[in-house]
């Protein structure tokens, strides 16, 4: 399984993972904020195909750009230890962002 995260630090101009020439992704903050932005996003390979995630730091409070991060990365866990399943992988994302939420 192939997984790339980056934050939003990572992604000022357009990035095309290196092993997913496929994908590319592209964010900027907003010209109206003065201080960074703390989404992040993930591009997950799962059974042939692939599982995108953007989570939104929620500016302004304490520890968003953590926040997002951590989701992601508990989604990557969440999908990476499960077979490819016939119902697919949403149970599984879902779990990992209620865990997340509890966890923070």
């Amino acid at each position: 399984m192939i997984n790339h995260l980056a934050l939003q630090s990572d992604f000022e101009k357009p990035e095309t993972p290196p092993e997913m020439p496929n994908i590319l992704f592209f964010s900027k903050k907003s010209p109206f904020k003065d201080t960074c932005n703390e989404d992040a996003v993930g591009v997950f390979a799962v059974g042939g195909g692939y599982i995108l995630a953007v989570a939104d730091g929620a500016g302004g409070h304490p520890k968003g750009e953590e926040a997002a991060e951590l989701v992601l990365r508990n989604i990557k866990k969440a999908v990476s230890s499960v077979e490819v399943s016939k119902s697919g992988y949403r149970s599984y994302v879902i779990d990992a962002i209620e865990n997340t939420n509890k966890e923070l």
